[in-house]
């Protein structure tokens, strides 16, 4: 399963923070795992635009995954 292993039971920006550290092949072994869809947020560019921008502003991550959230709750999911 991918996630991040230093705390798995946080909900922050470190997953994206990952994608990015995995491309620069900064990644510790074990630190990480990823399946080819997380991959490819950072090898589009489209995707890496928004990788990028949660990555380094957690801000920014918390209110789209806010106004995500509250689409499914309103659609009743």
């Amino acid at each position: 399963l991918p996630f991040v292993t230093s705390n798995p039971d946080t909900f922050d920006n470190s997953y994206f923070k990952a994608l990015l550290k995995w491309e620069s092949k900064a990644l510790e072994p074990d630190e990480a795992y990823f399946i080819p869809t997380d991959v490819t947020l950072v090898l589009d560019p489209g995707f890496r635009r928004l990788v990028q921008r949660f990555a380094s502003d957690e801000a920014a991550f918390f209110a789209a995954w806010r106004r995500a959230y509250c689409k499914l709750v309103r659609i009743g999911v």
